[in-house]
């Protein structure tokens, strides 16, 4: 048995304050105590040494103990350090303070005392309560009993804040001020003793004053006004903004207010501001109220809160109409004035209805509305629009009434009549004049077409005018026969009409001719082969009124006359009879077919691409109609193989067609497609031949001719007739692109007229000759440039050059290139600009101080990427955390295939998240890339413009002329250069 180590010495076992280290302290000593394993073990047991201790790991360092002969520390246990409570973090959203409100808002927050935030406590407190409990008996006494019972009540309790304001920005109802990353709860330790550790918690709390509740993962404001908050609270107080729009009335000749007033602590808007807003409406200055009316209009509205929904902010001037009518009567005119203001208006109702009772005949009212309407849009105030002209008459003589046709003979007509008593009731009392002249009781009958003249007084010289009212100007001579027209006659100038196809009846009663036209057609049917014959169709027509019924003999003989004899379906054709009969119209109804050839070595054409159907409409899987997704065009890149010619090789087999002709097959077929512009051939091994598109654009495909369009043109507008337009080539569109509409061509876009709050997306380029009006909506991007006449409230986005000729409003721009506004009237006002290359144009900025942010000198295209990786990243992020608990969880499941997919999920994830970062990374590098470019202004810059290039600004604080704004790369800095008369800097 070996002999057991021993040692003389001092020993003592310490742990730290926290309890997470223990140590053994041992110093050599010969007057010291004798140690071995069994005495060290003991005096951790005594010590109460219970968790992090390694008994082998313990007595191996003893070893080291006992050949040394020098004072020694050993480590004997650790604990596990607990891991502390993780508090809430608040990400804000950007405090922003609009330039145009800056002065109200400061002058707020000034004025606002020191927020007072309270929190709500629980506190649990007993109560006694006196209850009422029956007595045993059923006659007894009710007794009273108090017991204690627990309440919760609530105090609120006012907070201590830092009062200081580290940001304030402006809010709306149910704006999104911050996102709330959740807390973690820490994980409790243990210490050498084995005792629990709790982990630490944040004593710091973040107060919500009012206007303010936590949604979900969110801090969301529930009312409008000035978001304020320091280190330890935040509050929204209210402010509301004085909210004022213009528009003109439908006939573009009254400017309507549309004034939503504030709170008291808003400046109310400046009248210049209206006026100048107002001019670019199209209205006249000495058209509308002064500055002092206006002032009122809009103090009141504030003193009294009311919202003006369309104020009048133009003079008063009455509208009127009347008419002209020549001394002869043979000509009419509308003349109009429009109404301004609160001034009488001009109603096109009343015009309308003044013409309709003006008793004016002869007149083109489709065209006459559209004048009216042409001019209640346009912006004349007055106009002259012809209604009618009269016809003089020429003097003459009369002469007796000649028929142009040739009535039935007294067979067919008493037929006719004999099928009276079997019409209908409802067919008889249509006809208003039936009681007067029953059909029955007619002279004559005849068969006759719309528009088909009946009869005529010729006269030898001379001829019947009308005025503008109707009224004949009759000729000199009187006519000799008296006649009467009734219903669907008409007599005009002597000469009698059939005003509808049908059956015509005359009525001889004391020398007098009485017309009249009922409803009245046999029943038909109509045979039609095809031009190859294969196929034969029947269409048929219900007898109307008295007409000759359906019958299947007469079908019979019709199928008999066109000479089909083979593959005729009998039941088809007695279905087509009895759908006649009941008074249903049959058309194309399929009777017979033939039977084709098959040939020996037939050719095919196989489109290789989906042909467009037709369909003005699309129809999604909620069973609602889009007008705006048509299916009328099929478009192709260069390169779409659009078509295949195959050969089919087989037994050849003789065919039939519906006379009963054998159609010989043939070993070969031909195609015979005539291969068009853009469209190349190519053959393969088989002896196949593809149609490869060389061009983008349209397919058009007509009388066995193809080829590729590589233009498209639209001849109006860009609307519910036309659809959205999706294109390979260049799209001309003659008038205006739409509200809600898109055009996205692989070419160039040309539109005539103005773009709405519509989506233009091209290749290359993009013109618009008038301009647009985007409504907050629009979006133009091009791969090359964007010339227009003017933009409003619209996104323009351009790899090169963007060109204006007159004014930018409200606009989010973004181009490679450089942005030019041409004119006098090129002005920039509002928005956010970012140009490469720089910005010229007469005037930035207002008199109203709108901000305007310029940026100039970079690739904005490249921050565009950068935004785009970066939100890739944080996706990939997100999943990550995600992906931790899933794993624990499997694991913890036994889910061992799931462990695997997920574990292969995180790699995968890492590893495009670091090609990612590197991208971003190599991208930033390019941003910071100097391109040269200046922002040159021929006019002026107003304050409330901010310049800025490589994080660098420079903000105009005062009405400047002239001036030419640099990036000086040596100092880093923006510099304002003026410019003389040449456009050069001094």
């Amino acid at each position: 048995m070996a002999e057991e180590k021993k040692i003389k010495g001092r020993a003592n076992i310490d742990a730290d304050d926290e309890g997470m280290l223990a140590v053994l302290h041992f110093i050599p000593d010969e007057e010291g105590s004798e140690w071995d394993i069994q005495a060290f073990t003991q005096l951790v047991s005594e010590k109460q040494i219970v968790y992090g201790f390694d008994r082998s790991k313990f007595e191996k360092d003893l070893e080291s103990l006992f050949l040394s002969s020098e004072e020694l520390n050993i480590t004997i246990a650790e604990g596990d350090p607990a891991e502390p409570s993780e508090p809430e973090e608040y990400k804000w959203a950007e405090a922003v303070i609009p330039d145009e409100l800056k002065d109200d808002i400061l002058r707020v927050l000034e004025n606002t005392p020191t927020p007072e935030i309270y929190k709500t406590e629980i506190e649990k407190i007993k109560q006694e309560k006196v209850v009422k409990k029956k007595g045993l008996l059923p006659f007894g006494k009710e007794k009273t009993e108090t017991v204690v019972e627990n309440v919760k009540r609530e105090n609120r309790i006012r907070v201590e804040i830092i009062p200081d304001v580290i940001a304030a920005g402006l809010v709306e109802t149910g704006e999104k001020i911050a996102d709330i990353k959740p807390g973690q709860t820490g994980k409790p330790g243990k210490d050498v003793y084995g005792k629990p550790v709790s982990p630490l918690t944040d004593e710091d709390e973040f107060y919500l004053g009012r206007g303010i509740e936590s949604r979900g993962a969110a801090l969301i404001a529930t009312e409008p006004g000035i978001l304020r908050r320091g280190s330890n609270w935040a509050e929204v107080f209210p402010f509301r903004t004085h909210d004022w729009s213009l528009e003109l009335s439908k006939d573009k000749n009254t400017c309507l207010l549309k004034f939503n007033p504030g709170g008291p602590e808003s400046s109310p808007p400046d009248p210049a501001e209206i006026f100048e807003r107002a001019k670019m409406l199209g209205c006249e200055v000495e058209t509308l109220v002064s500055e002092v009316r206006l002032n009122e209009i809009i103090n009141t509205a504030i003193e009294t809160g009311k919202v003006l929904e369309r104020a009048v902010i133009s003079l008063d001037d009455d509208g009127f109409f009347e008419f002209k009518i020549s001394e002869d009567k043979l000509k009419a005119d509308l003349v109009m004035h429009k109404g301004r203001g609160n001034g009488k208006p001009l109603v096109l109702k009343q015009v309308g209805a003044a013409i309709k009772a003006s008793g004016l005949k002869q007149m083109d009212l489709k065209k006459i509305q559209e004048l009216i309407l042409e001019f209640n849009r346009g912006p004349e105030v007055d106009t002259v629009i012809p209604l009618c002209e009269g016809t003089a008459a020429e003097s003459g003589e009369a002469g007796e009434l000649i028929y142009e046709l040739e009535f039935l003979p007294d067979s067919t007509a008493d037929e006719i009549k004999k099928r009276i008593p079997g019409v209908s009731e409802d067919y008889l009392s249509a006809i208003e004049s039936a009681v007067e002249y029953p059909p029955e009781e007619a002279s004559a009958l005849a068969l006759v077409q719309a528009e088909q003249q009946i009869a005529s007084l010729p006269v030898n010289e001379g001829k019947k005018g009308t005025d503008v009212y109707g009224a004949g100007i009759e000729p000199d001579a009187e006519e000799q026969d008296s006649y009467k027209a009734l219903e669907n006659v008409k007599i005009a100038g002597g000469i009698i009409i059939s005003v509808t196809k049908g059956l015509l009846e005359r009525f001889d009663r004391d020398g007098e001719k009485v017309f009249r036209i009922r409803e009245h057609a046999d029943s038909s049917f109509k045979i039609k082969l095809s031009d190859d014959k294969m196929t034969a169709v029947i269409s048929a027509e219900p007898a109307v009124g008295t007409g000759a019924p359906t019958s299947l003999e007469e079908a019979n003989r019709l199928i008999d006359e066109a000479g089909i004899k083979n593959g005729l379906n009998a039941d088809a054709v007695r279905s087509a009879v009895e759908k006649a009969r009941s008074g249903e119209s049959v058309s194309g109804a399929l009777i017979a077919m033939g039977k084709a050839p098959k040939n020996a070595g037939e050719a095919k054409l196989k489109w290789l691409i989906e042909l467009a159907g037709g369909e003005a409409v699309t129809i999604d899987k909620s069973g609602k109609a889009n007008y705006r997704k048509q299916n009328k065009m099929t478009s192709v890149k260069a390169g779409d193989i659009i078509a295949e010619i195959r050969v089919v090789e087989g037994e050849s087999e003789d065919g039939w067609d519906v006379c009963g002709k054998t159609i010989a097959a043939k070993k070969l077929t031909p195609l015979n497609i005539d291969v068009g512009a853009n469209i190349r051939e190519e053959k393969d091994e088989n002896g196949d031949t593809f149609l490869i598109a060389d061009k983008s654009g349209r397919v058009l495909f007509e009388n066995n001719r193809l080829e590729v369009q590589e233009s498209l043109f639209i001849k109006g507008d860009v609307d519910f007739n036309t659809g959205n337009i999706k294109f390979g080539g260049d799209v001309n569109v003659k008038g205006n692109v739409k509200n809600g509409f898109f055009v996205i061509s692989g070419g160039n876009i040309a539109i005539g007229m103005n773009s709405e709050m519509s989506l233009l997306s091209s290749e290359k380029s993009i013109a618009v000759a008038q301009g647009i009006k985007g409504g907050g909506k629009a979006i133009l991007r091009a791969k090359d440039s964007i010339q227009l006449a003017f933009a409003e409230r619209a996104t323009l986005l351009a790899v090169g050059n963007i060109t204006v000729k007159n004014a930018i409003f409200g606009c989010k721009v973004k181009c490679n290139g450089k942005l030019k506004l041409l004119s006098e009237k090129g002005y920039l006002v509002g928005g956010r600009i970012q140009a490469r290359e720089g910005i010229e144009a007469q005037n930035i900025g207002s008199l109203s101080g709108s901000r305007t942010e310029v940026s100039f000198g970079q690739d904005y295209l490249v921050s565009d990427r950068i935004e785009t990786e970066e939100n890739e990243i944080n996706k990939i992020k997100t999943r990550l955390v995600k992906i931790e608990p899933e794993m624990r969880q499997a694991e913890k499941d036994g889910e061992k295939k799931n462990l695997t997919n997920l574990r292969m999920e995180k790699v995968k994830l890492m590893k495009i998240m670091g090609k990612r970062s590197m991208r971003v990374f190599a991208l930033k590098e390019r941003f910071e890339q100097h391109y040269p470019g200046d922002i040159v202004i021929r006019g002026d810059v107003f304050p409330g413009v901010l310049f800025e290039s490589h994080g660098r600004s420079l903000e105009i604080t005062k009405q400047e002329k002239a001036v030419k704004i640099i990036f000086n790369q040596e100092t880093g800095v923006l510099e304002k250069h003026p410019l003389d008369n040449s456009g050069k800097t001094e």
